[in-house]
């Protein structure tokens, strides 16, 4: 079946409605926001002194946003059809589960076998992380090995979503990806998809409040 992704990254598009895609220069903005971000994290996180970095060059920053879309659309077809990880209970017991978009790239779900399904809009999350600190999984960090969700696994393959829901304000769902190359994708395509929304619902936003 062939991904409803022709009009979302179409360049110039404009503001989708809510069973349209995402735009390409919404996640470009959200890849730049992705990459200066990075880089002041690393900066902050580090003890030692960073020297400053050169500024990127036109044809490096244009470079540099073509490969954050490749790898976005590479997830979103890969993720419309569905990728396995496993979802973290609250004990600690990974379960096998998948998760998917749907074509428009607004609805996230996870399939856990046994449970019900898991479904979010995109719009309810509020932060996406790769690790679980200041979470109610933090505890999990002080299992040794080599239990399956030792510190050292928890670092290489988890990601956190914390969302709002009907029951409470903010829930954290947390997966186990079967890599860290496999944490690493879902995070930073994520965290490009979200910004994109942003940035796109704000003209609307605008619109209403006028």
């Amino acid at each position: 079946e062939e991904l409803h992704l022709q009009q979302a990254w179409a360049v110039p598009v404009p503001p989708p409605s809510s069973r349209e895609g995402t735009s390409r220069s919404a996640v470009n903005s959200g890849a730049e926001m992705l990459s200066s971000r990075s880089q002041a994290t690393s900066s902050q996180m580090t003890s030692r002194p960073v020297m400053p970095r050169r500024p990127m060059s036109a044809e490096e920053q244009q470079s540099e946003r073509e490969r954050m879309h490749d790898m976005v659309r590479e997830f979103a077809k890969l993720a419309v059809k569905g990728l396995s990880c496993q979802w973290l209970t609250m004990g600690g017991a990974p379960k096998s589960c998948s998760y998917s978009f749907d074509k428009a790239l607004r609805r996230f779900t996870v399939n856990v076998e046994g449970e019900q399904p898991i479904e979010l809009e995109l719009q309810q999350v509020i932060e996406v992380k790769k690790d679980v600190l200041n979470t109610p999984f933090a505890k999990l960090l002080k299992l040794p090995p080599p239990h399956a969700v030792s510190g050292e696994h928890l670092q290489k393959r988890v990601v956190c979503l914390t969302y709002s829901s009907k029951l409470k304000e903010q829930e954290v769902l947390a997966l186990l990806m079967p890599n860290q190359y496999d944490q690493e994708r879902f995070y930073s395509c994520m965290k490009i998809l979200r910004w994109a929304l942003e940035l796109e619902m704000k003209p609307r936003k605008s619109d209403a409040e006028c």
